[in-house]
């Protein structure tokens, strides 16, 4: 591989860091929301590359049919293996109101189809499955991203040890 999944990780996060610098001078709402689009989306691919990086790290050799934690953790079943990464990862995605719950769903809401305008004399429906999030402002963002590197930093640190 040319190119590190070390390497991607980082630079996804950089780049979302970037982004957070600049979006207070946005010039309007759409380049705001531009902004704020494109950290979610320099996380989630960072988040995608991170779980291929902790795969290829436990021989994990189809790196690239990898969606998420959940089917790396199939993978490494499949092998015979567990990650404790792995499992940390999907306990967070699991665990409402933790940092990677909030950047998942954000990141699905983005793909959400918008709600139909509801019908005169008809009862509303609500989704009580659909998760609660907090509003995306650049803060949270901000959070998101500290979140991601201090556990990246945590568990790479703990696997040097190892």
């Amino acid at each position: 591989m040319a190119v590190s999944l070390v390497s991607l990780v980082n630079q996804r996060l950089a780049c979302c860091r970037a982004l957070l610098q600049d979006a207070p001078s946005s010039r309007n709402q759409v380049h705001h929301k531009a902004l704020i689009d494109a950290c979610l989306f320099h996380l989630m691919c960072g988040y995608h590359h991170y779980v291929r990086e902790l795969s290829n790290t436990y021989g994990v050799k189809n790196l690239a049919a990898l969606e998420d934690e959940a089917t790396a953790i199939q993978a490494l079943s499949q092998q015979g293996k567990t990650s404790a990464e792995l499992q940390e990862l999907s306990n967070l995605v699991t665990s409402k109101g933790s940092w990677l719950y909030e950047l998942k769903g954000h990141y699905q809401a983005v793909w959400a189809l918008p709600e139909k305008e509801q019908e005169p004399g008809m009862i509303p429906l609500a989704n009580l499955d659909a998760p609660q999030l907090g509003e995306l402002t650049l803060d949270s963002l901000a959070c998101l991203c500290s979140e991601f590197q201090a556990l990246i930093e945590r568990q790479r640190d703990n696997s040097l040890e190892c």
